[in-house]
């Protein structure tokens, strides 16, 4: 699963509303109208290099995360989404004792797919939703993990892999590369759980690309 091409000013804007900033400060202390800088978050202007640093700067984000590069640095916070998606990735949760909702997790998980392989907005869009999203597919695994119902567990196991596949990709371009190679693992184990063949085959691929990136990273810091 991938991704069309994420524009610089829904980059901006994403890391704008992160910072809790409004487009009027940030046009003013970047120097610049705030009709200009609402152009540019809507894709009709693209900014100057001259004005992407100052952006940047205002924003206090590395200019290459503005234009599309990747983070290789393993504690770079750049949006409070990363923080929340971690406790959630890590905490433990008593395992609900309803039976899930496993359509409509489906349907959300899907829904999320949709929103960032088509949205103008999808960055700023799916950080709304990721951490809720994460907690009840996590949730509706662990309350199937002893389940009779074999169809069930490996529907929820199925949903789970198709998350983190997102998630992967998701917390990479916000420069999370450790939160990447976790979901990435996780994707492996659920899609092995869920013994299912093409699955298996893409999470262990993205695992893959997640671990030469790790590997380039370390490369350019020697």
């Amino acid at each position: 699963m991938g991704s069309a091409e994420i524009t610089i000013g829904e980059r901006i804007r994403f890391y704008r509303t992160a910072s809790k900033k409004t487009q009027a400060v940030v046009a003013g202390l970047a120097g610049m109208s705030e009709n200009y800088l609402g152009q540019i978050e809507r894709g009709l202007r693209a900014p100057t290099i001259d004005k992407l640093h100052q952006l940047a700067r205002v924003l206090n984000v590395p200019v290459a995360v503005l234009i599309g590069e990747p983070s290789f640095k393993d504690d770079s916070v750049l949006h409070p989404v990363a923080a929340t998606l971690q406790r959630v990735l890590t905490a433990y949760e008593t395992p609900s004792k309803e039976k899930p909702d496993l359509s409509g997790l489906r349907a959300r998980v899907d829904s999320a797919w949709g929103l960032w392989q088509g949205s103008t907005n999808r960055f700023t869009e799916v950080s709304a939703l990721a951490p809720d999203l994460t907690r009840e597919v996590q949730g509706a695994v662990r309350a199937l993990r002893t389940s009779t119902d074999v169809q069930a567990r490996r529907q929820a196991q199925q949903i789970a892999t198709d998350l983190y596949f997102l998630l992967r990709t998701f917390t990479k371009r916000v420069g999370r590369m450790d939160l990447s190679l976790m979901v990435a693992d996780r994707a492996v184990m659920t899609a092995e759980a869920a013994d299912d063949p093409l699955r298996i085959a893409a999470a262990k691929w993205n695992l893959g690309q997640i671990l030469l990136s790790q590997g380039e990273a370390t490369e350019r810091k020697t």
